[in-house]
């Protein structure tokens, strides 16, 4: 036998070589042509295909992630997206540090996903990583934006992405003109106006307008109205649009409450709204429409705020703004509405069927305290129950139930002069009262003080809730605690603040301060963060403020009032104590979505429009800072502002004021309902040995005017349960907040608790 060469051997080898590498070619090719078949189909959207056809086991990690991501557009189609998500994570987890992240929709999809797990560390990571992929997606950039603002500081958050803009000009333009607007929402309208840099070219018409726009903003919100007119007329100069511009200017001086140098801000308002129809933007439209509808309205002119009404209703649905309401003030200007001399209407309710046992609440009439007892009736064998009440210019409300208690019903009736009113109540719920809270946990030695102040949050609301059995915490609080109806006059969210934190203060006492005063009032109203009218305080005296006093000793007061940039209190989240050292909180989240499980107890919240959702989380978040600091005794002494409530009514009320059964349902008693239950979780982390006060600024008459009925209720150490005589003043209350923290002060008293023996204070 002959022995093979070495030359044949070696051929033989190259032989076998050639035919391992063609297989290992084939293979690819294989696997490369099944990629590009999967994702052929995944564009032809031949979903079933896509995702019956199976991959080789043989792939790289490129291919992987390609035939993934062709995968999971027919599983999202295919209402399979927790599938995908899983198949996603599972790939982003096998390379935490690489550069690769999912196509920008799928990508945008998990970090929504990510948050609404309250995973929003994890989303901020992966929008970032995302950004990194494609630098370019404007989408990506907004969304990383607005996640990472969930989890950081927003100044951090700001200076990180300015230093990684895209690349491509006009998407930099745009991004950047998208930072410097978060940046003012955020209360840094400096940092906007430098965000900003220099004009898009003319080349970019529209990314030119947005600049002017958000450059015109920054201004009005910093107060600098001469350096605005400047800028709107150039803005001018450089857009054939200029109805939009003149519209927008007069807007931004109605909500900053500046004056032009030439005219009045409601002359502005009304030349644009006469103008209208050259108005390009349907937003810009609408909003004009709106202040002067509102402008009119609370200023005593109905019958012109119908008119205007009427003609932008043919345009625009005007969501949270009723005719109804202009209806009843126009004929309430006309007629002594609320007065003890008013004749009586009768009122008849019919209930069909008509059970034995069933009774009937009804609310205090407008003549009594909005605080006192409901009156309870029983409906006749005939289901006819006639009552006589005097007209009001707020509605009865109404709750029905059986003879067990079960409720069956509930809405609101207007007793309107001239006229009987018939309701009939249609027996349409079968629900148990909630249940109470549980005691609070045994002193832990740290005495702790929180003041929860829900803006606009108002009585006759609470009430109509609380009988239906919805507020299980506040219930709680009125039932146990000390409650009064404060007189917040005048009834605008600027002037309670300003003399709750400056209690001491001589505003108001001479010409220059009644204007100061109006000032904040206006502030409040529209709650803007510049009072026209701060110049004044260089030359008016002022004490120490609030958080001053409390913190000079051995607390540690925070200061979460969410506070006006002129307010001369400080910033939000600042802390003062113990012994005036100043410091700030580490609440870094301005907003969150509501979890998977709030949003399934809070149905109406979860789809309320994009827009009014915002508020929503941000009471979320708002009430998720006073728990995290309870929990970690950062603060003796809080105080906490719920501003999104306030927005949430103005924009809401209209829906629940009309003559119906409503079941308690809508968005606002759900958002009540929600800040019940947060701060029923806000008791249960509180101990024995703390104090809860929950007190509004005022309350609410129409979506367009306030009332002065402030809530108010503190539970605690030593405060038994009752009731203030009368209706004190609500500049009373820093005197209240000092009293329960131990610290002596000579600010006024106005007869919220000094009826209390001083033994019971804390």
């Amino acid at each position: 036998m002959t022995r093979p060469t070495p030359r044949s051997l070696a051929l033989v080898i190259l032989l076998v070589l050639l035919s391992i590498l063609g297989l290992r070619s084939w293979q690819k090719t294989a696997t490369t042509l099944a990629v590009q078949t999967l994702c052929s189909q995944a564009e032809q959207a031949q979903w079933d295909k896509v995702l019956t056809s199976p991959l080789p086991s043989q792939t790289t990690a490129e291919e992987l992630r390609t035939a993934t991501e062709c995968r999971c557009l027919a599983l999202h189609a295919t209402d399979q997206a927790d599938t995908c998500h899983a198949e996603l994570e599972f790939l982003l987890g096998e390379e935490p540090d690489a550069m690769w992240a999912p196509l920008p929709p799928l990508s945008e999809a998990l970090i929504r996903a990510r948050r609404a797990r309250g995973s929003s560390r994890t989303a901020a990571t992966l929008a970032s990583r995302a950004t990194t992929a494609f630098p370019n997606h404007l989408g990506l950039r907004i969304l990383e934006l607005e996640t990472r603002l969930t989890v950081e500081e927003p100044s951090e958050v700001l200076t990180a992405l300015e230093q990684r803009l895209p690349d491509d000009p006009l998407v930099r333009n745009q991004f950047r003109i998208w930072l410097a607007d978060q940046s003012r929402r955020l209360g840094l309208a400096e940092r906007a106006l430098e965000l900003l840099g220099p004009a898009p070219s003319p080349e970019q018409p529209n990314e030119l307008f947005a600049w002017h726009e958000q450059r015109a903003r920054a201004l009005a919100h910093l107060g600098r109205s001469a350096d605005l007119q400047i800028s709107v007329g150039h803005w001018l100069e450089s857009t054939p649009h200029q109805a939009d511009v003149r519209a927008l200017y007069a807007l931004l001086l109605e909500e900053q409450r500046l004056q032009p140098a030439t005219s009045d801000v409601a002359s502005l308002l009304l030349a644009s709204a006469d103008e209208s129809e050259r108005i390009q933007d349907p937003w810009t439209r609408e909003a004009v429409y709106r202040r002067v509808i509102m402008g009119l309205a609370s200023s005593g002119r109905p019958e012109q705020a119908l008119r205007w009404y009427d003609r932008a209703r043919k345009e625009f649905a005007l969501d949270g703004m009723q005719r109804s309401e202009l209806e009843r003030a126009a004929a309430s200007s006309l007629a002594d509405l609320d007065s003890k001399d008013a004749p009586l209407i009768s009122v008849r309710f019919v209930v069909v069927p008509a059970v034995v046992g069933t009774t009937l609440s009804l609310s205090p009439g407008p003549q009594e305290a909005v605080d006192d007892s409901w009156s309870s009736h029983e409906v006749p064998p005939d289901g006819v129950l006639a009552l006589d009440r005097r007209p009001g210019s707020v509605p009865q409300r109404w709750v029905l139930r059986d003879k067990s208690g079960v409720l069956l019903g509930s809405g609101a009736a207007w007793v309107r002069p001239g006229a009987e009113v018939e309701i009939l109540p249609k027996p349409t719920e079968n629900r148990d009262l909630s249940a109470s809270l549980a005691p609070r946990a045994a002193a832990d030695g740290q005495a702790k003080l929180f003041v929860i102040i829900p803006d606009c949050g108002d009585w006759r609301l609470i009430q109509y809730l609380r009988m239906r059995g919805d507020l299980p915490a506040l219930n709680h609080f009125l039932e146990t605690g000390y409650r009064a109806v404060l007189d917040s006059n005048p009834p605008f969210t600027g002037a309670a603040l300003r003399s709750l934190v400056h209690p001491g203060g001589q505003v108001g006492s001479t010409v220059l301060g009644v204007l100061h005063e109006l000032g904040a009032e206006l502030e409040g109203l529209a709650s803007v963060p510049i009072n026209p009218l701060d110049g004044l305080r260089w030359i008016l005296p002022q004490n120490d403020d609030l958080f001053g006093i409390l913190g000079r000793g051995p607390l540690r007061a925070a200061n979460l009032l969410y506070a006006h940039g002129n307010l001369a209190a400080g910033h939000h989240a600042q802390t003062v104590g113990p012994d005036g050292a100043e410091g700030k909180l580490p609440v870094a989240r301005s907003s969150r979505p509501l979890s998977i499980a709030e949003a399934a107890v809070y149905p109406e919240l979860a789809q309320l429009p994009h827009a009014t959702r915002e508020h929503v989380e941000r009471l979320a978040a708002e009430m998720d800072s006073a728990i995290q600091i309870a929990q970690s005794n950062a603060a003796d002494v809080v105080l906490l502002r719920l501003e999104s409530l306030d927005l949430l009514t103005h924009s809401r009320y209209g829906r629940i004021a009309s003559h119906s059964q409503d079941n308690g349902g809508g968005a606002l008693f759900a958002a009540y309902r929600y800040m019940d239950s947060r701060l029923g979780e806000l008791h249960e982390v509180l101990d024995e040995d703390d104090t809860l006060v929950v007190v509004s600024d005022h309350g609410i008459e129409t979506a367009m005017k306030h009332s002065r009925e402030a809530f108010f209720v503190a539970t605690g150490p030593g405060l038994p349960a009752g009731r203030a005589p009368g209706s004190p003043h609500f500049r009373g209350l820093a005197q209240v907040i000092a009293t329960l923290a131990g610290v002596d002060t000579a600010w006024p008293e106005t007869g919220i608790l000094n009826e209390l023996p001083s033994a019971t204070m804390r």
